[in-house]
């Protein structure tokens, strides 16, 4: 008897470990279908490579500031082959407005220049980490990523184009997805 509860343990455990490996092959799978749709090339807007940017953050205060030189840092880090930085002569901008609309924020890049501007109106209702999404998300555009609306990206991407304080992921940093694009266009 006790040898047959051994047995049926060790069933039921594998059975889960195969369910658990199915799961995580499904991920995988729907992974490289995000790529295949909207990765490497077709993540881009632009053509032109942007290797160095700087951003003039000395018009932003309290948690604006702070999420401008974090979205800052951390697309720095994205890859060996760009470089962005936080200079006071830059005329590249990130700045605030408030204004009573359905944006979050927006990028007007092109390929001279990039400036961001945070929505405060919209915007201070959200927690820290989400300030930290939506700068992340623009600083993303400097690179030439899009907005993607299928929301089956939403739990791999910064770059998914809706996000509000009941969004069901707020990340606060790029994700697996954001940084597989952006070094397939810039090297690592």
């Amino acid at each position: 008897m006790k040898k047959c509860k051994m047995f049926l343990g060790l069933f039921v455990c594998l059975l889960i470990s195969a369910f658990c490996f199915t799961l995580v092959g499904c991920s995988d799978n729907q992974k490289r279908e995000f790529v295949n749709k909207y990765g490497e090339g077709k993540a881009f807007s632009m053509t032109l490579e942007v290797s160095t940017v700087s951003y003039d953050i000395s018009s932003l205060t309290g948690d604006y500031k702070e999420v401008a030189k974090y979205s800052i840092s951390k697309a720095d880090a994205l890859s060996s082959k760009i470089s962005i930085i936080s200079d006071s002569s830059s005329s590249n901008k990130i700045t605030t407005y408030s204004e009573n609309d359905n944006i979050n924020a927006y990028n007007l890049h092109s390929s001279y220049s990039s400036s961001i501007c945070y929505n405060t109106y919209n915007m201070k209702s959200y927690s820290k980490d989400g300030k930290k999404h939506i700068a992340l998300h623009e600083m993303g555009h400097t690179f030439g990523l899009v907005d993607i609306y299928d929301s089956a990206v939403e739990p791999y991407s910064v770059m998914y184009g809706y996000y509000s304080n009941s969004s069901k992921y707020t990340f606060t940093d790029y994700q697996e997805f954001d940084i597989h694009n952006v070094r397939w266009k810039y090297g690592e």
